[in-house]
């Protein structure tokens, strides 16, 4: 059975903050904003699906980093939003134990490593390798399994952007990660058995800044995708028979 944990918001962010602002300069606004939008996550269905969360997840630390490789040369912090949300996030997962945050963080990093260490600033690569380690703390980058397809759209091209504005692209290690070329697949009856999210690897075209695009293969997925909707449908009607019950609670 899964745990279920009572949070108190007010404590959770002081906490939180008592932690990370003297080592990060993360402020309460910014612990405040990241963890309503990833609780936002939870709320967009009655049964949220887990493969739903993490894509969302990860399109919303893509949609920081972008906004982050749009203005950083001119406020001079580096990648401030996505780094700070990643720290915060990575922080909340170590706190509860929460694989499926993790795998979101790593399909992030998966997708978008190149990108981060090529523009963040050197002074700053630290704070992201202590955020990495926490999530290695949760357990192997092979034991999340593969990363899901999210949409990083123009990211490819931002780094360019970055070299016609004259900065300076820092360079550092990418502390041993090695972007997986094929998934990860077990044998059906296995407890560890995971469905291929990707076909094979696509090489040709691929941006140089990025690892291997891959290929989605919807079919494995049908299944999954036909008993959530049958999940939320269901939800909807008893939320419509709760109404008329109330209603005739008034006649």
């Amino acid at each position: 059975m899964t745990p279920s944990y009572w949070v108190n918001g007010r404590d959770l962010v002081e906490n939180l903050y008592e932690r990370l602002h003297n080592r990060y300069d993360i402020n309460k606004h910014s612990i405040r904003q990241n963890l309503q939008l990833f609780l936002e996550h939870f709320q967009q269905h009655y049964f949220p699906v887990e493969q739903d969360i993490r894509i969302r997840i990860t399109e919303r630390l893509a949609q920081l980093l972008e906004v982050d490789l749009r203005v950083s040369g001119w406020i001079g912090k580096g990648l401030q939003q996505a780094r700070h949300a990643f720290v915060i996030l990575a922080s909340l997962a170590q706190d509860y134990e929460s694989t499926l945050l993790a795998r979101a963080l790593m399909d992030f990093w998966s997708g978008c490593m190149p990108t981060v260490l090529q523009n963040e600033k050197s002074e700053y690569s630290l704070e992201w390798q202590r955020a990495f380690q926490k999530l290695q703390q949760l357990g192997s980058d092979r034991s999340f399994g593969e990363p899901t397809q999210i949409g990083l759209g123009a990211l490819a091209t931002l780094p360019y952007a970055a070299r016609h504005r004259g900065r300076d692209i820092h360079r550092w290690s990418g502390w041993n990660y090695r972007a997986l070329s094929a998934p990860v697949t077990h044998r059906r009856r296995s407890p560890d058995f995971r469905i291929p999210r990707y076909g094979d690897a696509v090489i040709a075209g691929t941006p140089p800044l990025l690892p291997p695009a891959r290929l989605l293969d919807a079919a494995p997925f049908e299944e999954i995708e036909t008993l959530a909707w049958n999940q939320r449908q269901m939800a909807h009607e008893l939320l419509n028979m709760k109404q008329e019950i109330e209603n005739l609670r008034y006649w």
